[in-house]
């Protein structure tokens, strides 16, 4: 008689954890909710950066927003990576090197106007590797520009997902730049 009660006291707590969580807000990281009006979006990225483009499409896909041509236009105008290697101690050449990743956007409505101003995303990493050794820097610094730029598209999706209707503002032209898609 008293198992029974255990595994319904522990049924019991557990649903009060959970529903504990969601009442807060809580959700797992990498889960968005974007609002309606950006659930189907068209995505423009530069041709040379395929690899963004991959990690994007597959974290929008997995976020359940359509990838469309019409309606509201997410536009990525320009990713760039800078590396800057400084030497630590000359004798044992262990070299420190500063990875800032940056992504600039812009959304666009259906009519071509841009809703929210061009604006950039930043991440920044170091890493120390041994100029002399005979593999793992370049395979590490690589490693390490993935993860940044997997960061960034999760960090665009936390500010698309905060983005409010009245923020749209209407005094831009028509958009003027010639990204691929």
């Amino acid at each position: 008689m008293i198992k029974p009660l255990r595994g319904a006291t522990k049924t019991l707590s557990l649903l009060i954890s959970s529903l504990l969580l969601h009442a807060c807000g809580f959700h797992l990281r990498g889960t968005y909710q974007l609002p309606t009006f950006l659930s189907a979006l068209s995505v423009s990225v530069p041709k040379e950066a395929t690899a963004l483009k991959q990690k994007l499409y597959r974290v929008l896909e997995q976020n359940h927003v359509h990838l469309e041509t019409s309606g509201y236009r997410l536009v990525i105008t320009q990713e760039t990576i800078n590396s800057q290697s400084t030497i630590f101690d000359p004798r044992s050449q262990v070299m420190n090197t500063h990875v800032i990743y940056t992504l600039n956007y812009y959304i666009a409505s259906p009519d071509g106007k841009k809703r929210i101003d061009p604006r950039p995303l930043m991440e920044q990493n170091d890493y120390q590797s041994s100029p002399g050794a005979i593999s793992g820097g370049n395979e590490e610094n690589l490693m390490i520009i993935d993860d940044m730029r997997q960061e960034a598209v999760l960090q665009l999706l936390n500010r698309l997902q905060g983005v409010k209707a009245d923020q749209f503002h209407k005094i831009q032209g028509p958009d003027t730049q010639g990204s691929a898609s």
